[in-house]
């Protein structure tokens, strides 16, 4: 059976999770841990040095060797999936019931 899948009657989406949570932990609607913050401001930096050292290596392969590589487009691919993941890490799905992200507003 389905994680929050029940046996015949309808579900209250707004008690099931959104993704399952780790073992042991019960998810919390009402007063979720918060560490957005810390998270938004670690991806932040990281992705400042990233993004900096990814246009450094892009810059210096087009226009002062004039030679973009294959090794070029995948750090540019592996930069836009880090930067993806770092958006969906700002949002904790644990403790986000399923209706949130099905009724809009």
């Amino acid at each position: 059976m389905a994680v929050g899948a029940s046996s015949g009657a309808a579900e209250d989406l707004t008690q099931v999770p959104a993704a399952p949570p780790p073992p042991g932990v019960i998810p919390d609607f009402q007063n979720p841990d918060n560490y957005k913050q810390a998270n938004v401001i670690l991806h932040s930096v990281v992705l400042s040095a990233s993004t900096i050292a990814v246009l450094i290596r892009i810059y210096t392969r087009n226009f002062i060797t004039r030679s973009m590589g294959t090794d070029d487009w995948f750090a540019i691919l592996s930069w836009a999936l880090a930067l993806e993941f770092s958006i969906v890490m700002a949002y904790g799905e644990m403790d986000i019931p399923v209706a949130s992200s099905l009724i809009p507003g």
